[in-house]
């Protein structure tokens, strides 16, 4: 009997470690004293969505993006002033109900 529950034990442990962290919906924070909004959909580890940026850019799309742990990664497709598209990485991590991004500028945003 011991075995048993020892077993189940352990793959609850494995299934919880490969279950990544859900981070579907609406974050809301400020970059540079400036609104920043991110709708984030997930599917599995992959993440996409979109982003309203408080510059110039505006809307962008998430091209890509993967939470692994409570790692995030995410690739941005913005169109820039000079009117050209660009990929830009944006690295962070999750707190509880908090994002908090460190590259390529530090902001925080919460879940909604």
């Amino acid at each position: 009997m011991r075995k048993i529950i020892l077993a189940l034990v352990v793959s609850l442990c494995l299934f919880a470690a490969d279950t990544p962290l859900d981070v579907s919906g609406s974050w809301v924070g400020l970059s540079e004293g400036r609104r920043i909004e991110m709708t984030l959909r997930q599917r599995g580890s992959a993440v996409t969505g979109n982003v309203l940026l408080p510059s110039k850019v505006g809307q962008a799309t998430i091209a890509s993006g993967k939470i692994q742990g409570n790692a995030l990664s995410l690739v941005l497709l913005v169109q820039g002033s000079d009117g050209l598209k660009k990929y830009v990485d944006y690295d962070g991590h999750v707190e509880g109900k908090t994002l908090k991004f460190i590259n390529p500028n530090h902001f925080t945003v919460t879940k909604q």
